[in-house]
């Protein structure tokens, strides 16, 4: 019977402090609180994704889940049409190359979350999507980074002649990052991939995933531009 009302209580002071987000709330900065309270449901369950720990985090979203939430959002925004409408394009006019996507979380300093997965994978709150194109005579990169926790995003659309691209290259880069709570500042350095377009007095950087496809992709864009060159 003891153990019976032990229970009872847990119970529902587990849900009284998941009701009022009361774990959420004690790890935010008052400024934060403030607009955690504006978030979407989605956006509020991801920020507790990555901020909760522990007892806290008992119900909330897992690696999975989370996986899901942003397939979603990739599946039901259509990124290449928004990089060829950006441009004002159509697909029969970029043919020199097959268009390339790239994709990948983004690390941006203190401005996105992040955290390690039971799976030991790195994710981060924000996640870029890259398309790029090629005429015969002109190349197109447009990039989108959308932020899960916040209605923050971000669009860049360049497009050179091929003769003023100096380089395409391929880079992995650690970069360090941090989640500042009213409590502390987490540190942590994180390995990236990163595609680059180098021109006159500019370098243009996207993430990118390592997979056979985009790495064959992207070395077929190199000899483009070497042919390009010569020629």
């Amino acid at each position: 019977m003891v153990l019976l009302i032990f229970l009872i209580i847990f119970v529902g002071i587990y849900f009284l402090i998941k009701k009022t987000d009361f774990g959420i709330k004690t790890l935010l900065p008052p400024v934060a609180q403030t607009a955690y309270k504006s978030r979407t449901s989605d956006q509020k369950r991801v920020i507790r994704y990555f901020l909760l720990k522990g007892i806290f985090a008992w119900g909330e979203m897992s690696d999975v889940e989370f996986d899901e939430l942003l397939k979603n959002y990739l599946d039901r925004t259509n990124f290449k049409r928004k990089a060829l409408d950006k441009f004002g394009l159509e697909e029969d006019e970029v043919t020199e190359v097959d268009p390339i996507k790239l994709e990948n979380f983004y690390f941006d300093g203190d401005k996105a979350l992040w955290k390690i997965g039971k799976d030991g994978k790195d994710r981060s709150s924000a996640y870029q999507v890259s398309w790029l194109f090629a005429s015969s005579d002109q190349f197109f990169l447009y990039s989108h980074t959308f932020f899960l926790d916040a209605d923050t995003k971000k669009e860049t659309a360049e497009n050179f002649f091929w003769k003023d691209i100096v380089k395409f290259a391929v880079s992995s880069e650690i970069v360090e990052v941090q989640k500042m709570t009213n409590k502390r500042v987490e540190k942590r350095n994180v390995e990236i991939n990163c595609f680059s377009m180098v021109v006159p007095g500019d370098k243009i950087i996207c993430v990118t995933d390592r997979n056979d496809i985009t790495e064959r992709s992207l070395k077929g864009l190199r000899t483009k531009l070497d042919e390009k060159k010569k020629g």
